[in-house]
């Protein structure tokens, strides 16, 4: 070989090994964004992000080392997941996300083995339900990070097996493809119930049907237990403590929220009346539910403001005023979260509660026009009530229903419900959650089979089709007793109507839906 030739061979390799280099470096980065998403939405922050590394071994597709809190993706199956198209993102999510499942199990954390995407039962006794509950746990938290994994699952096995050399075969300690499809496919099925849950379940928040959400809520608490699943349980037990009314104390217009949206609460005064003994004994057990709730989810996300406010109320609930006052001055608060409306709102009642009225004006005024209006009605509200003044209203129809709704609505239906499949939502009562989907319309049902309970009918918006809300009534303060806020979108409703409404936070109908409570 002359000079030239061995000149241009070096120059050739050098492009080669830079641009494999790169391509690593790329599906490596990918690979970290992808691990930095799912840890975000997985609501288990005690526990460390595992650091991510590549493997050149291509022996076990996927793994997790709890010595060294270590995540290792093999090249090769980059490559796999890389040959997928536009699944390819999602196949990774689904790789990373088991792997992930596994760093936030006890029992893989004590057993202290490398985990192994391929080998089900290689190291633990209990490796088969183990990796089956880390594909559940992966695949839901890949949905709330907007990987949606269903359609990536059945591709990427299928190549892993075949590029692995495993297709076809019977080894010890291997599920074998057949069976890992099986495995997959009933994963799926038991995730898509779990999405049609959490799905239902904002309506049912949205609605204040505590009980049934409470019921959801559950449920999905059994494969996934991120501190959003912690502290909104713990809202679902609140309310539901409150149909035992205080009146002294749930007059106040608290600032207790759902993770990513608010409430407007106004006691009903219909239903109030003087606790007794073994009604105030009932109401104090579910508050203290919902308070193991919030503390597990601050556990969990120290940092979790939100639950923190949901704490100091409970406690003023609990009638621990002077407790909840020393929670919230002490260090338990960052300085940055002492600025936050909601907790000076709480202050208010709190102080509002021990008798201090004018410190507690102080806190209400300070919190008039701003710019969160249902903060700044939940201000008004409770100054009115030290005022002596009432000046809140519920109001059941705060907007217009065009005609077009109204028509697409009522082609709705709930029809023949027998045949469609059940999850068991709480044994004891024998409360079931049926769901049925067609091309025009989606229903959800609660039911014991006898009678049901809850039913919602939902049609999504067409982006061509979507419709303004009149919003001519939003300085009205009572409009937003019917609002519940998230970062992303909006419920309105109206009970007169029984309908309920997602908007994005233009205004621009996303979801149509009437409900029905029996």
């Amino acid at each position: 070989m002359n000079r030239l030739n061995k000149i241009l061979t070096v120059i050739t390799l050098l492009f080669i090994t830079t641009n494999i280099k790169a391509a690593k470096e790329v599906s490596l980065e990918l690979a970290q964004q992808i691990l930095d998403d799912l840890y975000k939405v997985s609501g288990q922050y005690i526990q460390e992000k595992p650091t991510l590394i590549l493997s050149t071994e291509n022996k076990k597709v996927a793994s997790y080392s709890p010595s060294k809190n270590l995540i290792s993706i093999d090249e090769k199956a980059l490559e796999i997941c890389g040959s997928l198209g536009n699944e390819s993102a999602n196949a990774l999510a689904f790789l990373i996300g088991h792997e992930l499942a596994h760093a936030f199990q006890k029992e893989v954390r004590q057993q202290g083995g490398t985990t192994h995407f391929l080998a089900y039962d290689h190291h633990f006794d209990s490796m088969v339900r183990t990796e089956k509950v880390a594909d559940i746990q992966g695949v839901f938290t890949g949905y709330l990070a907007n990987y949606g994994m269903q359609e990536a699952i059945p591709a990427v096995l299928k190549e892993i097996y075949e590029a692995y050399g495993l297709m076809g075969k019977h080894l010890p300690n291997y599920p074998t493809y057949e069976e890992r499809m099986e495995s997959a496919t009933e994963v799926i099925r038991l995730v898509d119930g779990l999405i049609d849950l959490f799905e239902t379940n904002v309506y049912l928040l949205a609605l204040g049907e505590y009980r049934e959400a409470s019921y959801v809520m559950e449920y999905i608490f059994e494969y996934y237990q991120g501190y959003e699943i912690q502290n909104n349980l713990g809202i679902c037990y609140l309310y539901t403590a409150l149909e035992l009314v205080d009146n002294e104390i749930d007059k106040f217009a608290f600032p207790t929220r759902l993770n990513g949206a608010s409430n407007l609460h106004e006691i009903d005064t219909s239903r109030a009346g003087a606790l007794n003994y073994y009604m105030r004994k009932t109401r104090n057990s579910i508050l203290q539910s919902a308070l193991n709730y919030f503390d597990e989810a601050i556990r969990l996300n120290k940092n979790h403001t939100i639950a923190k406010i949901n704490r100091a109320c409970v406690l003023n609930m609990l009638q621990n005023q002077n407790e909840a006052l020393s929670y919230l001055a002490g260090n338990d608060f960052a300085e940055t979260e002492k600025k936050d409306p909601n907790y000076i709102l709480v202050n208010g009642i709190t102080l509002a509660l021990m008798g201090e009225q004018i410190e507690a004006k102080k806190y209400f005024t300070e919190l008039l026009g701003h710019t969160d209006k249902i903060i700044s009605a939940q201000a008004a509200y409770n100054l009115a009530l030290l005022n002596n003044k009432r000046t809140l209203n519920k109001s059941n129809s705060i907007f217009h229903i065009s005609e077009r709704i109204t028509n697409t609505l009522e082609r709705l239906t709930l029809k023949g419900t027998r045949g469609w499949p059940p999850i068991v939502l709480n044994k004891s009562e024998n409360k079931l959650f049926k769901t049925n989907k067609t091309k025009t319309h989606e229903a959800y049902l609660i039911t014991d089979e006898f009678e049901n309970y809850f039913s919602l009918l939902k049609i999504k918006m067409n982006t061509n089709e979507y419709i303004s809300i009149d919003k001519k009534n939003e300085s009205d303060p009572k409009i937003y007793q019917n609002f519940i806020y998230s970062d992303k979108y909006y419920f309105i409703k109206s009970e007169t109507e029984k309908i309920i409404i997602k908007c994005d936070l233009n205004g621009n109908i996303l979801e149509l839906a009437k409900y029905n409570i029996y």
